[in-house]
């Protein structure tokens, strides 16, 4: 969202709050006489009641739009190097898909999806794979694992911790049956 926009989703939220606010505490601490008098069509503590209770709401809902309007977004997750002509970060997402990339390249993976974790001591990579039922599952995920490090590694620059691999699902095999 764009500054003019949050001041004016700000200032519109401060203003509802106000108001809702305003109208709540006419509603339930004013006399019932007066208040029938400001408010011909309340008719008796139920409609104060109710008039009350949408105000309170209302408050609420102005209040949440007023913190969203001025917190600060996250900062996007990156893998931050220094090198000898400055800093570089590269985010997450762009790591993700190198590994995923690399992940596809290895025959017998079907569906995948892979997770990054910057942390201290090197990036962890969380791979989510479907295989085929043709490649023994231990050969394949050690080829996978191999394969993701050292592409991560070399294209990007960062210390790939580990590669862990999760299979979710072996898919059927596609070759038909001959009787």
């Amino acid at each position: 969202m764009r500054g003019v926009d949050r001041f004016l989703l700000g200032l519109f939220s401060l203003a509802v709050a106000v108001l809702s606010l305003l109208v709540f505490a006419l509603a339930m601490w004013l006399h019932p006489i007066v208040f029938q008098r400001l408010v011909p069509w309340a008719d008796g503590d139920a409609t104060r009641a109710v008039l009350g209770a949408a105000m309170l709401l209302l408050f609420l809902a102005s209040a949440r739009f007023l913190y969203l309007a001025f917190r600060r977004a996250a900062p996007p997750l990156t893998v931050d190097q220094r090198t000898p002509f400055g800093d570089v970060r590269i985010a997450v997402d762009a790591l993700e898909s190198l590994a995923a990339a690399a992940a596809r390249r290895i025959r017998g993976v079907r569906e995948l999806e892979a997770r990054v974790r910057p942390s201290e001591s090197g990036t962890r990579i969380a791979l989510r794979v479907s295989v085929d039922g043709e490649a023994p599952i231990p050969d394949l995920t050690q080829a996978l694992q191999a394969a993701v490090k050292e592409h991560v590694e070399r294209i990007a620059g960062v210390t790939v911790q580990d590669v862990t691999v999760h299979v979710a699902g072996v898919a059927a095999s596609r070759v038909g049956r001959v009787e």
